[in-house]
Protein backbone atom coordinates (compact mmCIF):
# COMPACT_ATOMS: atom_id res chain seq x y z
CA UNK A 1 0.00 0.00 0.00
CA UNK A 2 1.44 3.34 -1.00
CA UNK A 3 1.92 6.20 1.41
CA UNK A 4 -1.46 7.85 0.80
CA UNK A 5 -3.37 4.73 1.79
CA UNK A 6 -1.27 4.37 4.91
CA UNK A 7 -1.71 8.05 5.78
CA UNK A 8 -5.48 7.74 5.33
CA UNK A 9 -5.74 4.68 7.57
CA UNK A 10 -3.60 6.21 10.31
CA UNK A 11 -5.41 9.55 10.10
CA UNK A 12 -8.83 7.90 10.15
CA UNK A 13 -7.90 5.86 13.22
CA UNK A 14 -6.59 8.96 14.99
CA UNK A 15 -9.82 10.83 14.18
CA UNK A 16 -12.00 7.96 15.39
CA UNK A 17 -9.91 7.72 18.57
CA UNK A 18 -10.46 11.45 19.11
CA UNK A 19 -14.18 10.89 18.52
CA UNK A 20 -14.20 8.19 21.22
CA UNK A 21 -12.27 10.40 23.63
CA UNK A 22 -14.63 13.34 23.05
CA UNK A 23 -17.68 11.17 23.60
CA UNK A 24 -16.38 9.52 26.74
CA UNK A 25 -15.04 12.80 28.09
CA UNK A 26 -18.35 14.59 27.53
CA UNK A 27 -20.02 12.02 29.78
CA UNK A 28 -17.32 12.11 32.45
CA UNK A 29 -16.23 8.55 31.65
CA UNK A 30 -12.69 7.26 32.05
CA UNK A 31 -10.23 7.84 29.22
CA UNK A 32 -8.13 4.71 29.58
CA UNK A 33 -6.76 3.14 26.42
CA UNK A 34 -8.94 0.03 26.77
CA UNK A 35 -12.05 2.13 27.44
CA UNK A 36 -11.40 4.36 24.41
CA UNK A 37 -10.71 1.33 22.20
CA UNK A 38 -13.85 -0.43 23.41
CA UNK A 39 -15.96 2.62 22.63
CA UNK A 40 -14.46 3.28 19.22
CA UNK A 41 -13.91 -0.25 17.94
CA UNK A 42 -17.30 -0.68 16.21
CA UNK A 43 -16.88 2.66 14.42
CA UNK A 44 -13.29 1.98 13.39
CA UNK A 45 -14.05 -1.57 12.26
CA UNK A 46 -17.05 -0.53 10.14
CA UNK A 47 -15.16 2.42 8.61
CA UNK A 48 -12.09 0.31 7.79
CA UNK A 49 -14.11 -2.52 6.24
CA UNK A 50 -16.25 -0.21 4.09
CA UNK A 51 -13.16 1.67 2.87
CA UNK A 52 -11.19 -1.49 2.16
CA UNK A 53 -14.08 -2.92 0.15
CA UNK A 54 -14.90 0.33 -1.69
CA UNK A 55 -11.33 1.44 -2.44
CA UNK A 56 -11.31 4.29 0.05
CA UNK A 57 -7.66 3.65 0.93
CA UNK A 58 -6.47 3.08 -2.63
CA UNK A 59 -3.70 5.40 -3.72
CA UNK A 60 -4.31 7.38 -6.86
CA UNK A 61 -1.96 9.42 -9.03
CA UNK A 62 -3.81 12.57 -7.98
CA UNK A 63 -6.02 13.03 -4.92
CA UNK A 64 -9.64 14.05 -5.44
CA UNK A 65 -10.57 17.68 -4.87
CA UNK A 66 -11.67 18.64 -1.36
CA UNK A 67 -15.31 18.73 -2.52
CA UNK A 68 -15.10 15.30 -4.12
CA UNK A 69 -13.37 14.02 -1.00
CA UNK A 70 -16.22 15.23 1.20
CA UNK A 71 -18.79 13.51 -1.02
CA UNK A 72 -16.78 10.26 -1.00
CA UNK A 73 -16.55 10.27 2.80
CA UNK A 74 -20.27 10.96 3.15
CA UNK A 75 -21.17 8.17 0.70
CA UNK A 76 -18.96 5.65 2.47
CA UNK A 77 -20.16 6.74 5.90
CA UNK A 78 -23.77 6.26 4.80
CA UNK A 79 -22.88 2.55 4.86
CA UNK A 80 -20.27 2.48 7.64
CA UNK A 81 -22.24 4.56 10.16
CA UNK A 82 -25.26 2.27 10.42
CA UNK A 83 -22.93 -0.77 10.41
CA UNK A 84 -21.06 0.78 13.34
CA UNK A 85 -24.29 1.24 15.28
CA UNK A 86 -25.36 -2.36 14.66
CA UNK A 87 -21.88 -3.55 15.65
CA UNK A 88 -21.96 -1.45 18.81
CA UNK A 89 -25.40 -2.78 19.72
CA UNK A 90 -24.20 -6.37 19.28
CA UNK A 91 -20.89 -5.64 21.04
CA UNK A 92 -22.62 -4.17 24.10
CA UNK A 93 -25.70 -6.43 23.85
CA UNK A 94 -28.06 -3.48 24.18
CA UNK A 95 -30.10 -1.22 21.91
CA UNK A 96 -28.66 2.07 20.72
CA UNK A 97 -30.69 5.12 21.79
CA UNK A 98 -31.70 7.41 18.91
CA UNK A 99 -30.07 10.39 20.64
CA UNK A 100 -26.75 8.53 20.85
CA UNK A 101 -27.03 7.47 17.20
CA UNK A 102 -27.69 11.03 16.03
CA UNK A 103 -24.83 12.57 18.01
CA UNK A 104 -22.34 9.76 17.36
CA UNK A 105 -22.99 9.60 13.62
CA UNK A 106 -22.95 13.36 13.07
CA UNK A 107 -19.84 13.91 15.20
CA UNK A 108 -17.79 11.07 13.75
CA UNK A 109 -18.83 11.98 10.20
CA UNK A 110 -17.93 15.64 10.73
CA UNK A 111 -14.49 14.71 12.07
CA UNK A 112 -13.80 12.29 9.21
CA UNK A 113 -14.91 14.78 6.55
CA UNK A 114 -12.85 17.58 8.11
CA UNK A 115 -9.70 15.46 8.28
CA UNK A 116 -10.01 14.03 4.78
CA UNK A 117 -10.90 17.39 3.20
CA UNK A 118 -7.97 19.06 4.97
CA UNK A 119 -5.62 16.38 3.64
CA UNK A 120 -7.00 16.71 0.09
CA UNK A 121 -6.62 20.48 0.26
CA UNK A 122 -3.07 20.19 1.57
CA UNK A 123 -2.06 17.64 -1.09
CA UNK A 124 -3.46 19.85 -3.83
CA UNK A 125 -1.84 23.00 -2.44
CA UNK A 126 1.51 21.35 -1.73
CA UNK A 127 1.62 19.74 -5.15
CA UNK A 128 1.95 16.25 -3.70
CA UNK A 129 -0.02 14.56 -6.40
CA UNK A 130 -2.59 17.32 -6.55
CA UNK A 131 -3.51 19.73 -9.29
CA UNK A 132 -0.78 20.39 -11.80
CA UNK A 133 0.61 23.89 -12.05
CA UNK A 134 0.93 25.48 -15.50
CA UNK A 135 4.34 25.39 -17.14
CA UNK A 136 6.71 28.03 -15.78
CA UNK A 137 4.69 28.66 -12.60
CA UNK A 138 6.43 27.76 -9.34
Amino acid sequence: MAWRGTVLIIGDLIVLTLFSMLGRGSHGLTLGVVDIARTGLPFAAAWLVVNLVSGGFRSRPEPPSPGATALQVIARYAVAGPLALVGRSLWLDRPIPASFAAVALSTSLTLLVAWRVLLAWWCTRAGTGGARRPEGVR
